[in-house]
Protein backbone atom coordinates (compact mmCIF):
# COMPACT_ATOMS: atom_id res chain seq x y z
CA UNK A 1 0.00 0.00 0.00
CA UNK A 2 1.40 3.31 -0.70
CA UNK A 3 1.06 5.70 1.62
CA UNK A 4 0.69 9.50 0.35
CA UNK A 5 1.44 13.01 2.71
CA UNK A 6 -0.36 16.05 1.97
CA UNK A 7 2.45 17.67 0.56
CA UNK A 8 3.26 14.78 -1.97
CA UNK A 9 -0.37 14.25 -2.95
CA UNK A 10 -0.52 18.44 -3.80
CA UNK A 11 2.42 17.85 -6.08
CA UNK A 12 1.81 15.31 -7.84
CA UNK A 13 -2.17 16.32 -8.42
CA UNK A 14 -0.35 19.63 -9.85
CA UNK A 15 1.36 17.52 -12.26
CA UNK A 16 -1.55 15.79 -13.53
CA UNK A 17 -3.89 18.80 -13.90
CA UNK A 18 -0.77 19.99 -16.46
CA UNK A 19 -1.57 16.93 -18.12
CA UNK A 20 1.44 14.62 -16.81
CA UNK A 21 1.21 11.07 -15.34
CA UNK A 22 2.87 10.92 -12.01
CA UNK A 23 3.33 8.30 -9.18
CA UNK A 24 4.42 9.16 -6.06
CA UNK A 25 6.77 6.80 -3.48
CA UNK A 26 7.34 9.02 -0.35
CA UNK A 27 9.47 7.53 2.86
CA UNK A 28 6.42 5.77 4.28
CA UNK A 29 6.76 3.13 1.43
CA UNK A 30 11.02 2.36 2.30
CA UNK A 31 11.32 -0.92 3.48
CA UNK A 32 14.07 -1.68 6.13
CA UNK A 33 15.96 -4.66 5.40
CA UNK A 34 19.00 -5.84 6.95
CA UNK A 35 19.86 -8.24 3.74
CA UNK A 36 19.47 -7.86 -0.11
CA UNK A 37 16.86 -9.41 -1.33
CA UNK A 38 17.06 -11.56 -4.43
CA UNK A 39 16.46 -9.46 -7.74
CA UNK A 40 14.02 -10.85 -10.08
CA UNK A 41 14.18 -10.62 -14.02
CA UNK A 42 10.88 -8.16 -14.13
CA UNK A 43 11.66 -6.10 -11.07
CA UNK A 44 14.00 -2.42 -10.10
CA UNK A 45 15.16 -2.42 -6.65
CA UNK A 46 15.19 1.42 -5.60
CA UNK A 47 17.54 1.98 -2.56
CA UNK A 48 17.37 4.80 0.11
CA UNK A 49 20.69 5.17 1.58
CA UNK A 50 20.77 5.99 5.09
CA UNK A 51 23.72 8.18 5.48
CA UNK A 52 24.90 9.97 2.66
CA UNK A 53 28.36 10.24 3.71
CA UNK A 54 28.43 6.56 3.28
CA UNK A 55 27.06 6.08 -0.09
CA UNK A 56 30.10 4.66 -1.52
CA UNK A 57 30.04 1.48 1.55
CA UNK A 58 26.34 1.21 1.08
CA UNK A 59 26.96 0.58 -2.80
CA UNK A 60 29.75 -2.06 -2.42
CA UNK A 61 28.18 -4.07 0.33
CA UNK A 62 23.96 -4.32 -1.72
CA UNK A 63 25.97 -5.12 -5.18
CA UNK A 64 28.49 -7.84 -3.31
CA UNK A 65 25.52 -9.16 -1.49
CA UNK A 66 23.54 -9.31 -4.97
CA UNK A 67 27.15 -11.26 -6.21
CA UNK A 68 27.37 -12.71 -3.69
CA UNK A 69 31.02 -12.13 -2.92
CA UNK A 70 32.89 -10.00 0.03
CA UNK A 71 32.68 -6.49 -0.80
CA UNK A 72 36.53 -5.93 -0.54
CA UNK A 73 36.47 -7.81 -3.67
CA UNK A 74 33.94 -5.70 -5.80
CA UNK A 75 35.89 -3.92 -8.54
CA UNK A 76 34.18 -1.05 -10.05
CA UNK A 77 35.34 0.52 -13.40
CA UNK A 78 33.64 3.15 -15.05
CA UNK A 79 32.19 3.69 -18.42
CA UNK A 80 33.68 6.07 -21.88
CA UNK A 81 31.51 8.49 -20.69
CA UNK A 82 32.26 8.47 -17.22
CA UNK A 83 29.69 6.45 -15.37
CA UNK A 84 30.56 3.47 -13.30
CA UNK A 85 29.89 -0.24 -14.12
CA UNK A 86 30.80 -3.19 -11.96
CA UNK A 87 34.00 -4.76 -14.07
CA UNK A 88 34.99 -7.77 -11.58
CA UNK A 89 33.09 -10.17 -11.00
CA UNK A 90 31.32 -10.41 -14.52
CA UNK A 91 27.85 -9.58 -14.62
CA UNK A 92 24.28 -7.84 -16.01
CA UNK A 93 23.50 -6.20 -13.50
CA UNK A 94 23.01 -2.37 -13.61
CA UNK A 95 23.12 0.35 -11.32
CA UNK A 96 22.67 4.32 -11.27
CA UNK A 97 23.15 6.29 -8.19
CA UNK A 98 21.65 9.93 -7.31
CA UNK A 99 22.10 11.93 -4.42
CA UNK A 100 20.63 15.75 -3.82
CA UNK A 101 20.99 17.32 -0.27
CA UNK A 102 20.57 14.57 2.23
CA UNK A 103 19.02 12.27 -0.30
CA UNK A 104 20.74 9.48 -1.74
CA UNK A 105 19.34 6.72 -3.86
CA UNK A 106 20.34 4.34 -5.79
CA UNK A 107 18.48 1.96 -8.97
CA UNK A 108 19.36 -1.87 -9.53
CA UNK A 109 17.87 -3.63 -12.34
CA UNK A 110 19.26 -7.19 -13.04
CA UNK A 111 19.90 -6.60 -16.99
CA UNK A 112 18.67 -3.16 -18.60
CA UNK A 113 21.04 -0.42 -18.45
CA UNK A 114 19.58 2.49 -15.99
CA UNK A 115 19.36 5.94 -14.93
CA UNK A 116 18.88 7.98 -11.80
CA UNK A 117 18.34 11.57 -10.86
CA UNK A 118 16.85 13.05 -7.65
CA UNK A 119 16.87 16.74 -7.48
CA UNK A 120 15.66 18.69 -3.83
CA UNK A 121 12.42 20.91 -5.64
CA UNK A 122 14.47 24.68 -4.43
CA UNK A 123 14.67 27.82 -5.90
CA UNK A 124 16.55 28.40 -9.45
CA UNK A 125 18.19 31.49 -10.78
CA UNK A 126 17.30 32.35 -14.57
CA UNK A 127 15.30 29.27 -14.76
CA UNK A 128 13.65 29.84 -18.07
CA UNK A 129 17.14 30.87 -19.54
CA UNK A 130 18.43 27.02 -18.31
CA UNK A 131 15.42 25.65 -19.76
CA UNK A 132 15.56 27.17 -23.43
CA UNK A 133 19.31 26.34 -23.44
CA UNK A 134 18.98 22.72 -22.15
CA UNK A 135 15.30 21.57 -23.13
CA UNK A 136 13.26 21.44 -26.05
CA UNK A 137 11.70 24.30 -27.80
CA UNK A 138 8.24 22.63 -26.78
CA UNK A 139 8.84 21.83 -23.20
CA UNK A 140 10.85 25.41 -22.93
CA UNK A 141 7.42 27.16 -23.91
CA UNK A 142 5.54 25.28 -21.98
CA UNK A 143 7.70 25.96 -18.99
CA UNK A 144 7.25 29.74 -19.98
CA UNK A 145 3.29 29.62 -20.37
CA UNK A 146 2.89 27.66 -17.14
CA UNK A 147 1.85 29.90 -13.89
CA UNK A 148 4.35 31.20 -11.58
CA UNK A 149 3.89 29.04 -8.60
CA UNK A 150 3.84 25.64 -10.33
CA UNK A 151 6.50 26.78 -12.83
CA UNK A 152 9.09 25.17 -10.69
CA UNK A 153 7.92 22.40 -9.71
CA UNK A 154 7.17 21.68 -13.55
CA UNK A 155 10.86 22.75 -14.12
CA UNK A 156 12.26 19.63 -11.69
CA UNK A 157 9.92 17.03 -13.76
CA UNK A 158 12.01 18.14 -16.86
CA UNK A 159 15.16 18.20 -15.08
CA UNK A 160 15.18 15.32 -13.62
CA UNK A 161 14.23 13.73 -16.85
CA UNK A 162 17.19 15.02 -18.64
CA UNK A 163 19.56 13.47 -16.05
CA UNK A 164 18.27 10.34 -15.49
CA UNK A 165 17.74 9.89 -19.38
CA UNK A 166 21.55 10.69 -20.05
CA UNK A 167 22.61 8.94 -17.36
CA UNK A 168 21.05 6.10 -18.78
CA UNK A 169 23.02 6.73 -21.90
CA UNK A 170 25.82 6.37 -19.36
CA UNK A 171 26.97 9.80 -19.84
CA UNK A 172 26.52 13.22 -17.92
CA UNK A 173 25.48 16.72 -18.51
CA UNK A 174 28.74 17.88 -18.28
CA UNK A 175 29.80 15.98 -21.46
CA UNK A 176 29.35 17.50 -24.59
CA UNK A 177 28.87 14.59 -26.91
CA UNK A 178 25.65 12.90 -25.60
CA UNK A 179 25.45 9.10 -27.04
CA UNK A 180 21.56 8.24 -27.31
CA UNK A 181 18.59 10.33 -28.51
CA UNK A 182 16.32 10.50 -25.34
CA UNK A 183 12.96 9.90 -27.68
CA UNK A 184 14.33 6.27 -27.39
CA UNK A 185 14.57 6.21 -24.02
CA UNK A 186 11.42 5.56 -21.54
CA UNK A 187 11.34 7.80 -18.47
CA UNK A 188 9.22 7.26 -15.05
CA UNK A 189 8.69 10.10 -12.83
CA UNK A 190 8.11 9.43 -9.45
CA UNK A 191 8.87 11.43 -5.86
CA UNK A 192 10.81 10.26 -3.35
CA UNK A 193 9.98 12.05 -0.34
CA UNK A 194 8.19 15.77 -0.03
CA UNK A 195 10.00 18.45 -1.49
CA UNK A 196 12.27 16.04 -4.24
CA UNK A 197 11.59 15.51 -7.70
CA UNK A 198 13.08 12.06 -9.16
CA UNK A 199 13.14 10.19 -12.42
CA UNK A 200 14.05 6.78 -13.51
CA UNK A 201 15.07 6.15 -17.42
CA UNK A 202 15.83 2.96 -19.53
CA UNK A 203 15.98 1.80 -22.79
CA UNK A 204 13.24 -0.59 -22.60
CA UNK A 205 9.82 -0.26 -20.89
CA UNK A 206 10.24 0.47 -17.25
CA UNK A 207 8.28 -2.33 -14.58
CA UNK A 208 5.23 -0.34 -13.25
CA UNK A 209 5.57 1.11 -9.78
CA UNK A 210 3.70 -2.41 -7.87
CA UNK A 211 7.17 -3.98 -9.12
CA UNK A 212 9.29 -1.58 -7.90
CA UNK A 213 10.81 -2.91 -4.43
CA UNK A 214 11.97 0.57 -2.25
CA UNK A 215 14.22 -0.60 0.49
CA UNK A 216 16.31 1.09 3.06
CA UNK A 217 19.61 -0.45 4.92
CA UNK A 218 18.75 -1.52 8.20
CA UNK A 219 21.86 -0.74 10.29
Amino acid sequence: MILYEKSTTILALVFRNLGYPMESIVFDTWKPVSTVPPLSTDSIHLWRFPNLLHNRVHRRRILSEYLNIAPEKLQFKKGRHGKPYVDWPQTTIQFSISHSNSLCLMAVHPHIEIGIDIERIQPRTNMLKIAHRMFTPQISDKLANTPPNNRLKLFYYHWTQLEAQIKACGSSLFNTNLCCDATSIYSYSFIPDSEFQGCLAAFVPIPTITQWNTLILNG
